[in-house]
């Protein structure tokens, strides 16, 4: 994880795999690892399960400055991080295809906004399944996923591409 976190400090790090795989706890950990002062979106989970998770995994929950955007008011994410994103030293956003309904808008989002973001800071995008759409464009790639072992417990693994 130190040396995935290292990568995470820079540019667009697109944490990617299958529902429940643990995205949004890494993306969460990383975050805490990179920076003070994040500015977290969400289209998934409420504020109070994400500082659930945030405790879960050790991140410190004062840094995260969450927002919670029912995937019905998508349209309104991109103009308000525009508008507040210089408050902030990172962005999460989990997860991308909440924003963005279809690929085309998805690769649009991602290339002609976040990436260019990135530039100025480091951006985490959690990204439900595979979008080779996504991946050509980020800096940083963090496949998540999870087996349950011979015991019946869910084993998580990662790996940086």
């Amino acid at each position: 994880m130190f040396v995935i976190q290292e990568v995470a400090s820079r540019g667009l790090t697109v944490v990617y795999g299958p529902p429940g795989s643990g995205k949004t706890s890494v993306a969460a950990k990383l975050a805490d690892k990179v920076t003070n002062r994040i500015l977290w979106i969400s289209t998934n989970e409420p504020p109070n399960i994400l500082k659930t998770t945030f405790a879960r995994v050790g991140a410190n929950a004062e840094k995260f400055y969450v927002f919670d955007f029912p995937r019905a008011f998508r349209g309104n994410i991109a103009k308000f991080i525009a508008d507040h994103i210089h408050e902030y030293e990172a962005l999460v956003v989990d997860t991308i295809n909440g924003i963005a309904p279809h690929e085309e808008k998805l690769e649009e989002l991602a290339h002609g906004f976040l990436y260019q973001l990135s530039k100025d800071m480091p951006i985490i995008a959690v990204v439900e399944g595979v979008s080779k759409q996504v991946f050509y464009i980020a800096d940083n790639l963090v496949k998540v996923w999870s087996k349950e072992n011979a015991l019946g417990h869910t084993v998580r693994y990662l790996k940086s591409c």
